[in-house]
């Protein structure tokens, strides 16, 4: 397996098929927590779309006839994860690995395309989670390696973090409670 090279080959037929299918997405989980200065071991590629349900089964066929195996998974209502579809990256492309996309669902996840910024990977343009959402959502997880990774995000990117954006956005994806005792934690423990 080849990371690298699978997120490079990935970021290349997604862009080709954003092109024809007209949707948007942001890379998330632990590739956008490297690119935001936090490095740490990662064996997946996380990605969230905006992808329409009238394009999803035409946009599976894509991926599948340039290569990639593509399972959806969906969950219920309560499901944190409602729909995503699991994008295994063959070995050609830099694989076996997989890449797991999460297809949008609800409205405060629509608001994180909005707030998306733009960074360069060699030569291609990366679609990539606002520091602030980014935090939010591990937050929202609430897994011990996700509260780790929204500190050590906080403490890199203290000083480009909107405090204002980050408590509206909080209280959109009903984890401000969460982020007030995330903050009071890291003031307690500097």
């Amino acid at each position: 397996m080849n990371l690298k090279k699978a997120f490079k080959s990935l970021l290349i037929d997604i862009s080709d098929l954003q092109d024809f299918f007209g949707f948007d997405y942001v890379i998330i989980g632990g590739l956008a927590v490297g690119m935001w200065g936090h490095i740490r071991a990662t064996k997946d590629i996380d990605i969230l779309a905006d992808i329409k349900s009238d394009i999803l089964n035409g946009f599976t066929e894509k991926l599948k006839a340039k290569g990639y195996k593509v399972g959806i998974r969906r969950g219920d209502v309560f499901d944190p994860i409602p729909l995503m579809l699991r994008i295994t990256i063959p070995e050609g492309k830099g694989g076996p690995t997989v890449a797991d996309m999460l297809i949008i669902t609800r409205d405060w996840e629509k608001e994180i395309l909005k707030n998306k910024r733009q960074f360069k990977y060699e030569d291609i343009s990366v679609n990539l989670i606002s520091v602030e959402d980014l935090i939010l959502i591990k937050l929202r997880s609430s897994s011990p390696i996700d509260e780790f990774d929204a500190r050590e995000l906080f403490l890199i990117n203290k000083d480009e973090i909107d405090h204002e954006l980050l408590k509206r956005r909080a209280k959109m994806m009903n984890v401000d409670k969460k982020l007030t005792r995330f903050l009071k934690g890291l003031s307690d423990n500097p």
